[in-house]
């Protein structure tokens, strides 16, 4: 007989475990899981992580990895409506994210699209607001020319 540690839990646990947070880490395995057996619901959840400023910022970055590789189309409108004014932390991820996807997906229409919007984004933040990224920035900027 399995102890309720061991026993999987319910996609709707592991949703309101990954929204309401009391311990990052238990969050964060709970929305991998959710990933791993539901990538639709696990970016519905992700989104919701960010746009309701759920947990630290830390956080709110893992949720746009999770989303970016759940739903890309809506990591890209997700890239399109907050890249300009998201936290430095939260663009770093999604920086991270495309410039580990600009290999194998180069010629991916979607892929271009948002590194199209993240250099956009980029021309519009102040230097001394992204120094903290300067080198996630270089990366992109080489996979992406």
């Amino acid at each position: 007989m399995h102890s309720e540690k061991t026993s999987p839990l319910h996609p709707n646990a592991l949703e309101a475990m990954s929204i309401e947070p009391e311990d990052f880490d238990e969050a964060s395995n709970a929305l991998m899981e959710l990933e791993r057996r539901d990538k639709q619901r696990a970016a519905a959840v992700s989104l919701r992580i960010l746009e309701g400023d759920t947990g630290d910022v830390f956080y709110r970055a893992f949720a746009f990895e999770v989303l970016y590789c759940a739903a890309l189309d809506d990591a890209v409108s997700y890239i399109e409506a907050h890249a300009a004014t998201a936290e430095v932390y939260v663009l770093g991820a999604m920086i991270d994210a495309m410039t580990e996807d600009s290999n194998a997906s180069a010629d991916q229409k979607t892929i271009q699209r948002a590194a199209t919007l993240l250099k956009k984004a980029l021309k519009v933040r102040s230097p001394p607001e992204i120094v903290s990224i300067s080198e996630k920035i270089s990366r992109f900027e080489e996979a992406y020319p």
